[in-house]
């Protein structure tokens, strides 16, 4: 049997966070290679998917571009500040 991770803390943790930023109505592009036109899709999608797939490794790849957003948004957060 296989040993798998499971990835309840740092799920719990981008939710916490993304449950507390509001709505975004603005497109983002996250990277050169990546713009989200529904954020909040886009969060939800990703969440749905990384819960129901929890631990298995060909589904991080969800949770990492939700860890990538979250710090997009903390980074624009503080130049705005």
């Amino acid at each position: 049997m296989i040993n798998q991770e499971d990835w309840n803390e740092e799920i719990a943790e981008v939710e916490a966070f993304f449950t507390g930023i509001g709505s975004i109505e603005e497109p983002i592009k996250l990277n050169s290679y990546s713009t989200i036109i529904d954020v909040q899709h886009f969060i939800e999608g990703n969440l749905a998917t990384v819960k129901a797939n929890n631990g298995k490794p060909c589904f991080k790849v969800y949770l990492d571009h939700l860890r990538e957003l979250r710090e997009y948004l903390e980074r624009v957060e503080q130049v705005s500040k």
